[in-house]
């Protein structure tokens, strides 16, 4: 087999993220050794408030004031950012003192915002065709586990068939692979840059995506994956799950605040003492 991929981990240098990479990531599937995988982290510069503020209150618009509200400001946003479409950041080789990683990292340089995800990510796709010659692009962030010899084996045999894949989603206008986990293929990876002034401005990076590349033809396809919203739902993982599941999602919360580590750290002991990993 000599399919490659290469796993772009994004890193939000703000809390709860910085813990999360640091303790959680990087103590757990940032650790497993792959002969057909290569870590690279990327993050940009750490946010000030003015950019945190800004996010929440985009964030509160979204998600809790409706539809009519939500119109606005992703036309507001369109008009703003359309200028912008063509647009991709560049990257430069360089670690972060805030981040204590052990794999190549670079810094992209844009702000670090929701709304940029989308230059971020495309930025991301043009240094994966530009510096290296693997077959596949994985981009994710900290939180979101990947089983990378069950990745291996499922879509380094069946190659041809994946192209978009992660845990899919539906919006009004099309079905999307949420953001935390996305694989691409080379091949869709030259189309989203050499096509990238027709990628929406106006939403999400994962809907702009997903909009784009189905009305470029190319269906997402779902890739076992698991929601972790709590310890709970993590201690009742039956072996077989466990066993089957590429991407582990975790987002858990206790009294407002992220445990999202452990659990990842707690997974990545029972996927090693099941020897479904390779370190």
């Amino acid at each position: 087999m000599d399919v490659k991929f290469f796993i772009a981990v994004i890193h939000c240098l703000r809390s709860p993220w910085i813990e999360i990479s640091n303790s959680g990531y990087m103590k757990s599937w940032g650790l497993q050794n792959s002969q057909f995988c290569t870590f690279h982290d990327f993050f940009s510069k750490k946010p000030n408030r003015l950019s945190v503020n800004l996010n929440r209150f985009i964030e509160n618009i979204r998600w809790n004031h409706g539809k009519f509200p939500s119109y606005i400001l992703a036309y507001s946003l369109m008009f703003f950012l359309f200028p912008l479409r063509w647009y991709i950041p560049r990257i430069k080789f360089k670690r972060s003192k805030e981040l204590n990683l052990h794999h190549d990292m670079y810094r992209v340089y844009f702000p670090d915002s929701i709304t940029s995800l989308r230059w971020k990510k495309l930025a991301i796709i043009k240094y994966f065709l530009d510096n290296s010659n693997d077959d596949f692009l994985i981009i994710a962030n900290p939180s979101s586990y990947l089983n990378l010899d069950k990745l291996v084996a499922v879509v380094g045999d069946e190659r041809s068939g994946f192209d978009y894949c992660g845990m899919v989603k539906h919006s009004a206008d099309s079905a999307f692979i949420v953001g935390s986990f996305i694989l691409i293929s080379r091949k869709v990876a030259t189309l989203m840059v050499a096509k990238r002034f027709l990628i929406p401005t106006h939403t999400s990076d994962d809907v702009a995506f997903g909009a784009f590349l189905t009305r470029s033809g190319i269906v997402p396809i779902d890739i076992e994956s698991v929601e972790l919203n709590s310890a709970s739902e993590f201690s009742t993982l039956s072996e077989n799950v466990l066993r089957n599941t590429i991407q582990f999602k975790v987002k858990a919360l206790v009294e407002n605040q992220r445990i999202d580590s452990q659990i990842l750290v707690q997974l990545h002991d029972r996927l090693r003492n099941m020897q479904l990993i390779t370190e």
